[in-house]
């Protein structure tokens, strides 16, 4: 996005994500926003600079989602894993005691977003945030606190990804059918994988084509399911176009029960 405030209408007034941290860090701006089970999403604009890689990002691609990050305990031993993969490592930062992090390429990984790999001291990222006050023009009403119930996500294969996913990332397959796979990583924490063998759920949710990456952001309920979408349980909608974020949200905000 090219502004923080892009992201206000849909992902704080609408959704309802509340205010974390974020500032100011060189060539890129980022903040957090919360959801239920104190799951975050991150929004970076470019801020000031004209040439870095967020920059960059939006003039190849304009907004959109940038990359998925897992959290893991020691990212020396999650990038030997990786490498037994044979995906490479863009890079990342290393030079911190608090945040160790790597990128795998999107594309020799298979799944069309940048992966970012992460060793965090939570600790000491806690006492940093600190006085991390919202900006002024952060709205002062916020929708109720929706959950992320997964991000959708196309990939060239299944079972490549779910290499990376569940074996190294450590994942759990919760659900699954032919070409796709429910994974979590603990409540309001999970990936639908879906290749081009694949549509789970609703054909609509993985729009045209079976191009990796991420295809849709979920909001609905905590136990929310692959079946109660396929089995019309529920109501999944999409959320009118953004311009500003060009995200694809869905919104699942009440259960269909039938007596």
């Amino acid at each position: 996005m090219a502004q923080w405030a892009d992201a206000y209408p849909r992902f704080a007034v609408e959704l309802g994500g509340r205010w974390s941290h974020g500032g100011g860090a060189g060539e890129f701006w980022p903040y957090q926003l919360t959801y239920r089970d104190n799951m975050h999403l991150e929004f970076i604009s470019p801020g000031d600079s004209v040439a870095g890689f967020m920059r960059r990002f939006i003039d190849r691609n304009g907004p959109g989602a940038h990359h998925i990050t897992f959290k893991v305990p020691s990212l020396d031993r999650a990038l030997e894993e990786v490498g037994g993969l044979g995906i490479s490592i863009l890079g990342g930062r290393t030079n911190m005691d608090f945040w160790q992090e790597a990128f795998l390429h999107p594309k020799l990984a298979g799944v069309g977003t940048l992966i970012q790999i992460a060793q965090i001291d939570e600790e000491a990222m806690d006492r940093m945030k600190i006085g991390a006050r919202r900006p002024a023009d952060f709205p002062e009403r916020l929708g109720p606190q929706h959950g992320v119930s997964w991000i959708g996500l196309s990939v060239e294969s299944l079972g490549r990804a779910k290499n990376l996913f569940v074996d190294v990332l450590r994942g759990n397959v919760v659900e699954e059918g032919p070409g796709w796979a429910r994974l979590s990583w603990g409540p309001s924490r999970g990936l639908l994988l879906r290749d081009a063998a694949g549509l789970p759920g609703d054909p609509e949710l993985w729009g045209q084509g079976p191009l990796p990456g991420v295809a849709h952001v979920m909001f609905g309920p905590a136990a929310l399911s692959v079946d109660d979408i396929a089995s019309k349980k529920v109501e999944a909608d999409p959320l009118p176009e953004d311009p500003l974020t060009r995200t694809p949200v869905w919104m699942v905000d009440h259960m269909v029960t039938t007596d």
